[in-house]
């Protein structure tokens, strides 16, 4: 079992985010509520996540925003994978979803609000079709790559 920061129904989590320029190591929350990985401006920026110019609409709790999309390595506890991510100028903190949570091989027990590997893993192949993919749903809007 991986123990993890637990406040009051908040997971956070220590990931490593890879990008050209280099990495960072931050706490990031798991947001069981989130199909996609958001991570702020400004880590994408400082770690040299490529600005790709391609845009999804994605419903979010403070109405449809539009947000970049790029790719990092990410890993959480010794497991990483190249991730298709969303770039957010408002942001302050990463917030893991859960494709790439399962994607990794994890999952939250919401009895303990412990994050757990699953029996189920994608891993690095699930990530790279979602990169490759002429296009795909994000939240309300089709995006085409």
């Amino acid at each position: 079992m991986i123990f993890v920061d637990y406040l009051v129904g908040h997971v956070f989590v220590k990931a490593r985010f890879v990008g050209d320029r280099g990495d960072k190591i931050a706490d990031a929350l798991i947001d069981t509520g989130a199909t996609y990985t958001v991570i702020p401006r400004r880590l994408a920026e400082e770690i040299g996540a490529p600005r790709t110019g391609i845009y999804a609409e994605v419903k979010t709790a403070y109405g449809v925003v539009k947000l970049e999309l790029t790719h990092i390595l990410l890993e959480i506890e010794g497991t990483r994978a190249l991730e298709a991510v969303l770039v957010s100028d408002s942001l302050e903190i990463p917030l893991i979803g859960v494709r790439t949570l399962e994607g990794l091989g994890f999952r939250v027990d919401p009895t303990t609000g412990k994050l757990e590997k699953s029996l189920r893993n994608f891993g690095l192949a699930y990530s790279i079709t979602i990169l490759s993919r002429i296009s795909f749903r994000i939240g309300i809007r089709y995006v085409c790559l």
